[in-house]
């Protein structure tokens, strides 16, 4: 028997899209949503090829990894796979995959985990994409022992960014920021009231940080009562409608306006008299564009003010900064790409090894069925034992030494062929 190489790396493909490579409307048609990804593991399963197989698809991105020795074969069973999806594919989209392998495939996917080519630079969501992904490769039998250690790795990565390293400190959206900008003033947001004026993507995406963070208690206002309402009721707040928020102003401690006014909404005369009389502090973030608080309310003793500017300038500095980590998060990639291409070499020496321990155990067995006839069954289960852990210890220092030089790379096949022919493992005969 002949060993692999190197070739293991090389058999890993990644083959996809991402928000990198194409604009949305082709992104769009690429998508593997659960259900079309469960397409692509049946077919793999039912043809038994390619060997494994770990789909990741994302709002940003579609890949495809696999293992096989034919790339182009498996770039072909991937465009058909797409084909056979129907609607979900378009042949105007064909030609946008974008191709990966060996070393760039395997990279790619640790930055991937690590929110290094995220479209939001840093971003943790991914970590729980990637472990969904691997959960369904997995209950499909797509994920083989290559596979399983590359996304373990990946994780791993991921792990090490975040924890090593600040690219995934520090808010870079706006809402984000807004959300930051309150949990320093106050630490303990669930014992704050929140005002949001206005329902719409930005202000649901805020509140869910503020809920994140601990806040509980919400007024909702907005100019649309139904979608008003609609909010309040899932964040269990209160809705308020827009002509009766001067009721609610002295109640709370955070405003935020996020709505598409073309004229301010709080305007300086209605918050002098709501907010200049309280004995807490009142923080006001203004996200809209044009500004839906007056200027001028920023100057009220007790009231602090950020427009969009404020917290915009926040999120470029914070992005400069998470910019500025990549290096040190190279250097964690390298580091585990280079271990996981340490364990890759060792596959190469596995099958020798499983047939080196196979043929002592054989051994072993045809010399006990020699003479456990002369011996009580519990003296023979006790040569067994013995003999089991004398082989453990005779292989124990020549299996390490080889994975060692399997490690290093150095003169593996040779010293791999020279172990095969003592042993007979080729064509192996116990009773010689």
């Amino acid at each position: 028997m002949q060993e692999r190489n190197s070739s293991f790396l090389n058999n890993i493909h990644c083959i996809g899209i991402s928000h990198r490579t194409a604009p949305i409307e082709i992104r769009e048609q690429y998508a593997l949503p659960p259900k079309d990804a469960s397409h692509f593991y049946g077919v793999a399963r039912r043809n038994r090829f390619p060997r494994e197989l770990f789909i990741l698809s994302t709002c940003n991105r579609a890949e495809i990894y696999s293992i096989s020795d034919e790339l182009d074969k498996i770039v072909q069973w991937v465009t058909e796979r797409y084909k056979e999806l129907g609607q979900s594919y378009n042949d105007s989209a064909d030609g946008q995959l974008v191709v990966k392998s060996g070393s760039n495939a395997v990279r790619h996917l640790f930055r991937v985990s690590a929110g290094m080519d995220s479209m939001m630079l840093g971003e943790t969501q991914i970590t729980a994409q990637v472990k969904d992904a691997y959960n369904q490769a997995k209950s499909n039998g797509m994920i083989g022992p290559i596979f399983n250690r590359l996304i373990q790795s990946s994780l791993e990565a991921g792990k090490r960014v975040r924890t090593e390293t600040s690219l995934s400190g520090r808010a870079i959206s706006v809402s984000y920021a807004a959300v930051e900008k309150a949990s320093q003033a106050f630490p303990d947001l669930s014992q704050v009231t929140v005002l949001l004026v206005g329902a719409g993507s930005t202000g649901r995406l805020t509140i869910t940080y503020f809920r994140k963070r601990g806040a509980n208690r919400f007024f909702v206002s907005n100019r649309n009562a139904k979608r008003g309402m609609k909010l309040a009721k899932e964040i269990e707040g209160i809705f308020v409608p827009l002509s009766e928020v001067e009721l609610v102003l002295p109640e709370i401690q955070i405003g935020v306006t996020c709505t598409s006014a073309k004229t301010p909404l709080l305007k300086f005369e209605l918050l002098k008299k709501c907010l200049t009389n309280k004995k807490l502090p009142t923080l006001l973030l203004d996200l809209s564009v044009p500004r839906n608080i007056e200027p001028e309310v920023g100057g009220l003793p007790g009231v602090t003010l950020y427009t969009i500017d404020d917290l915009e300038s926040v999120v470029s500095d914070n992005i400069a900064r998470r910019e500025r980590e990549l290096p040190k998060a190279e250097q964690i990639i390298d580091e585990v790409f280079e271990k996981f291409t340490l364990w890759l070499r060792t596959l190469a020496v596995a099958p020798t090894i499983r047939e080196l321990k196979h043929h002592f155990d054989e051994v072993k067995k045809a010399e006990i069925r020699r003479v456990q006839s002369s011996y009580s069954p519990e003296t023979v289960v006790a040569i067994e034992e013995v003999s089991d852990r004398v082989i453990r210890k005779l292989l124990k220092r020549p299996i390490s030494t080889l994975k060692a030089l399997a490690e290093s790379d150095n003169g593996v096949p040779e010293i791999v062929q020279i172990l095969r022919s003592i042993y007979h493992l080729d064509n192996q005969n116990v009773n010689e």
